[in-house]
């Protein structure tokens, strides 16, 4: 009998160590997980209404404004003109000057939504380069410093 309650007792305080540093952890993982899925669709939401759009429109909505700003943006455009349009970014810097790099939602590196649009020689727009998971980074970022390019060429 006393064998017994021993066991359970040991049972018990084994599964309450499983609970702690197995289970609860995940459980806050997921949480924070859910939190910070909830703020980057929120800040999704504020910067279409910033541009006056609905994120359903532009497809597929987990890129916006990328799947936006692909749309709207066109071969030939000067640079005065993209910048009206790609607007409500954290931070951005101009590379070697023909290209920029736009963070949104952060200004961390590891958090930011992360793409470069880049203009020719003659500073019109020709392309823009979305950074898909940390795969590829658009650019060294010593050739690069603080800020738009220059309007005029």
């Amino acid at each position: 009998m006393k064998m017994k309650i021993v066991l359970t007792i040991a049972v018990v305080i084994g599964l309450v160590i499983v609970v702690f540093l197995f289970v609860i952890p995940r459980l806050e993982d997921y949480r924070y997980k859910q939190l910070e899925d909830y703020r980057y669709k929120q800040m999704q939401n504020d910067l279409a209404a910033k541009l006056g759009v609905k994120i359903e429109d532009y497809q597929p909505e987990e890129y916006f404004p990328d799947s936006y700003f692909w749309s709207v943006l066109k071969p030939g455009m000067d640079i005065s003109e993209v910048h009206k349009i790609v607007i409500g970014y954290e931070k951005v810097f101009r590379c070697d000057n023909f290209f920029e790099i736009y963070y949104y939602f952060s200004s961390d590196y590891e958090k930011a939504l992360i793409f470069s649009i880049l203009y020719n020689d003659l500073g019109k727009y020709y392309d823009m380069r979305m950074d898909e998971e940390g795969i590829h980074r658009p650019a060294p970022m010593d050739r690069c410093e603080p800020g738009l390019l220059e309007e005029t060429r």
